[in-house]
């Protein structure tokens, strides 16, 4: 008989995720492993495989739909199978499908949107996207003119009409001397970088240590192995090898608290802030410990392309042992950044400036950066943090010791 393809458990802890597009339509055959469609999580868009060889039967639930992991969202048939056997799997599936406005999967009748009941008695046929975009904004779907098929009410009429109530409520304000503004509905990127940070900054004991370190010598290793290293070596990848010769050298830093032991590990897996049009994405170059700085500049170089792109696996940002989040680049002086759990501690970098400096009484000219850490009180002390971060400094005031 025909059978379900179901949500898949994409991210860690996820109950849901967003099915963001097909990549078949319905009668299209499929062989095992190739891709059906996009998952949106957090952080990426990742595929959704076909687990067997068959004909695409029928379609669930519509792009842009949350679905509850393990609910099912297509049907595939086998070989010799009959339209009796979609109706069939298609009442299973309904009879599967988990109930509730969260994590839903929505299924099609015959391909149409099921209608909504509204006050009065009468049904206003919705896609599912813009049921779920007007319940989050409290917006009744009797309100609004369908534009889609049979006037039924699509995603671009709910973005009018919020387009339009902010455009409102901006031009004429409740209160006096309040500027006109625009609403921009949040992406489940923005929404889990505010719940993460928000856990983090309420549940771990955040303490922050600051340094800084003479930058010429650095600025120096950096130009030189700009002309013998393929691509373009930065200064974030010398910190980032930097910081993974602390943690070798210091390997009790190298920790993340977990509620019945710390979890020591035997590598530096650090996680770099990367800024992308959806939000701040953290991919891991896994052992960085391990890699001489050109194999960090190039694994950096793909991870940040893969991250603005969308194209991370979720294995390439899930843990981490340790952060750093670099603002140099943008001309910050210096800042201090929020811990990304499971992490114990974030650097945060800042910018290199020419500053006057002393050096055996004597006033000169030298190049300076200075830096944040933020530590887990309940994994790290402070004595071990000023350790780690004293030798730190001593890497990038000697960075050829990075070479060795």
């Amino acid at each position: 008989m025909a059978t379900m393809v179901c949500m898949p458990a994409v991210s860690a802890n996820a109950p849901d995720a967003v099915l963001a597009d097909w990549t078949v339509k319905e009668g299209d055959s499929v062989r095992a492993g190739d891709s059906l469609g996009g998952i949106e999580t957090d952080k990426a868009v990742v595929d959704l495989e076909a687990e067997h060889d068959g004909v695409v039967g029928r379609l669930l639930v519509a792009p842009g739909t949350r679905v509850a992991v393990g609910a099912p969202v297509a049907l595939l048939l086998r070989e010799g199978e009959t339209p009796q056997d979609i109706a069939q799997a298609a009442a299973r599936a309904e009879a599967a499908a988990p109930s509730g406005a969260t994590a839903t999967a929505t299924l099609r009748d015959n391909g149409r949107d099921a209608g909504q009941a509204q006050p009065g008695g009468a049904r206003v046929f919705a896609s599912p996207v813009a049921r779920r975009m007007a319940a989050d904004a409290a917006l009744p779907l009797a309100a609004l003119a369908g534009s889609g098929p049979h006037g039924r009410v699509i995603k671009r009429d709910v973005e009018h009409a919020l387009a339009r109530d902010a455009v409102q409520a901006g031009t004429v304000p409740a209160n006096p001397g309040e500027s006109a503004y625009d609403l921009v509905p949040h992406g489940s990127m923005r929404r889990a970088i505010a719940r993460r940070l928000t856990e983090s900054k309420r549940t771990v004991p955040h303490f922050y240590l600051r340094g800084q370190c003479r930058a010429d010598a650095l600025l120096g290793l950096r130009d030189q192995l700009k002309a013998v290293v393929p691509g373009r070596v930065s200064i974030n990848d010398l910190v980032v090898r930097g910081a993974a010769c602390a943690l070798r050298d210091v390997p009790e830093m190298n920790v993340t608290w977990t509620a019945d032991a710390l979890r020591r590990y035997h590598h530096a897996d650090i996680s770099v802030a990367v800024a992308t049009p959806n939000g701040l994405v953290t991919p891991i170059v896994r052992a960085a410990d391990q890699l001489g700085v050109p194999a960090i500049s190039g694994a950096m170089a793909s991870l940040i392309e893969r991250a603005r792109s969308g194209e991370l696996a979720p294995a390439e940002y899930e843990g981490g042992s340790f952060g750093i989040s670099n603002l140099g680049m943008l001309g910050v002086s210096d800042f201090a950044a929020i811990i990304n759990p499971p992490q114990s501690a974030m650097l945060a970098i800042g910018a290199i400036a020419r500053e006057a400096v002393v050096d055996d009484d004597t006033i000169r000219v030298a190049s300076v950066m200075r830096y944040t850490l933020a530590v887990d009180h309940r994994a790290i002390d402070g004595e071990l943090a000023a350790r780690w971060l004293g030798r730190f400094t001593w890497y990038l005031e000697r960075p050829v010791a990075m070479l060795v």
